[in-house]
């Protein structure tokens, strides 16, 4: 009889209490709850109840699978119950998921694989030995286990509604078209060019262009066209949705943003007819924060296809004899590259691995768009100024031949990018060896288009011989200094 006792407590605790603990732990760890030991108890409780009936146990495996599946993301994020997050999700379609768990470490991936296994073997021991529970019994199990959850002080719904009801406010207003009113006011215009052209670049690292010192030729005409570009220059944030709301519009010292006081709206009250071109399509169909403050311009365009597709358009709209500010936000270099391509096709062939060479070869096909650009500035013989700097950069990770982009908050890399501005008055390129933090492209803006604003400082000039100590913006949207982060590969180690 005792035998019996202990060998159904031991089935228990491997069939039932095992995997509702485990469960319980990691949801609370994916979605970047607090654990407690009362709310690991009530979710323990709750998942050991489910298995009572084969319908709750199978629906209970659903959920298990797939948080060991969004366990490699909420590794790198520490958690997926942010806003940021709730953009991205939203925003990316399948193939862009099916990108970015290829670019997972593997060993991530075989932590995934190995708990989804755990739990489906638990599963069949849960049918196999545990019978179903007399339907009295069963009423006044989940019964007890609901009292429990309500009398508790610290029920898991209760505890976290103000969180997550934050945050589902803050994505639902993402989503309204009307911003408050703008807090600008020009003080005095002095226009200097006609034409102004900011071309949004993405996941492009300095370290990987041949201006910035690279061994192979990745960026061969932006090299020789005349310039003043600066050798450190440092992104706002982590990712798109953090990043180029802070690059357009009004931030304070702890990066949160007021988006009605942005740069799109600043050109329009200086009298330029506002342009948004962007091949980030999956990002303008939801009115996520790139795209609110892209809402602002006079005339938005938007593909999901390729950076090459807007070159008809961007040409026509520089063609026009109007003061214009146009924005071009392009997918350049995003994860996965080789996806990136299309038509243009991989340009080299070092012993890498492919992904290296097809990251280097986005370069190559973003060095051309710019090109087009300029070229199609100059040959319209207008003034201009042009400006190019990537939204982030990316970590990469690996070794010999094999390696692997992985965005990583942590690491340094993630966060140096490219920058310059290519005006048609240039004659030679200048380097301006500093450091420079992006939040300080909304104070040059004014400046740069001719214009004094209450809200950023006179005179601002980017390339001043005073550097920066550039604070980014983590996953958990904090700001910590660029110098607290750590070390990643080099281009320079990568490409040996």
């Amino acid at each position: 009889m005792n035998k019996d006792i202990l060998r159904k407590y031991l089935i228990f605790s491997l069939c039932v209490a095992a995997p509702s603990i485990i469960t319980s732990i990691l949801i609370q760890y994916i979605l970047c709850l607090k654990s407690n030991l009362t709310d690991t108890i009530i979710l323990t409780l709750f998942f050991c109840s489910t298995s009572t009936l084969l319908f709750s146990r199978i629906i209970t495996l659903i959920l298990q699978i797939s948080i060991s599946f969004l366990l490699p993301h909420a590794i790198l994020t520490n958690g997926l119950l942010k806003k940021s997050m709730l953009d991205v999700a939203i925003s990316s379609n399948i193939s862009e998921v099916v990108q970015y768990y290829k670019s997972i470490p593997t060993i991530q991936v075989l932590y995934s694989l190995i708990l989804s296994i755990l739990f489906i073997v638990f599963f069949i021991y849960q049918c196999k030995n545990i019978k179903s529970k007399s339907k009295s019994k069963k009423i006044i199990f989940i019964f007890l286990i609901i009292l429990f959850a309500f009398i508790s002080k610290k029920v898991v719904y209760m505890t976290y509604y103000d969180d997550i009801n934050s945050i589902v406010n803050e994505y639902n207003a993402l989503r309204i078209d009307k911003l408050p009113t703008t807090t600008w006011e020009i003080k005095n215009i002095s226009k200097k060019y006609n034409t102004y052209v900011v071309i949004i670049g993405e996941s492009m690292r300095s370290d990987f262009m041949s201006l910035y010192g690279f061994k192979e030729k990745t960026t061969p005409h932006i090299d020789e066209i005349p310039k003043k570009y600066i050798t450190n220059y440092i992104s706002t944030a982590i990712n798109t949705t953090l990043s180029v709301p802070r690059i357009l519009a009004h931030s304070n010292n702890k990066g949160k943003i007021r988006e009605e006081d942005n740069i799109i709206t600043l050109a329009k009250m200086a009298g330029f007819k506002t342009y948004w071109i962007s091949s980030q399509g999956y990002t303008g169909k939801y009115n996520i924060s790139t795209s609110r403050i892209s809402n602002f311009a006079d005339y938005k365009h938007f593909n999901d296809w390729d950076d090459y597709s807007l070159l008809p358009i961007v040409k026509q709209v520089l063609r026009s004899s109007e003061k214009k500010v146009v924005f071009i936000h392009i997918v350049g270099s995003h994860e996965y590259p080789c996806y990136r391509l299309n038509d243009y096709g991989i340009i080299y062939n070092s012993p890498h691995g492919e992904l290296i060479n097809c990251y280097l070869s986005t370069y190559n096909k973003t060095d051309d768009f710019i090109n087009e650009v300029y070229g199609s500035l100059k040959e319209n013989g207008d003034t201009f100024s042009l400006a190019y700097f990537s939204d982030h950069a990316l970590n990469i990770i690996g070794k010999d031949n094999d390696y692997k982009i992985y965005r990583n908050d942590a690491i340094s890399q993630s966060y140096k990018i490219p920058f310059f501005i290519a005006s048609s008055d240039d004659k030679n390129t200048t380097k301006v060896d500093i450091t420079r933090s992006a939040y300080n492209f909304f104070n040059y803006f004014p400046e740069w288009i001719g214009v004094t604003t209450n809200l950023t400082p006179p005179g601002y000039d980017i390339f001043s011989n005073k550097s920066d100590n550039p604070v980014v913006m983590s996953y958990d949207e904090k700001l910590k200094f660029l110098s607290e982060k750590s070390d990643g590969l080099t281009a320079s180690e990568i490409y040996k």
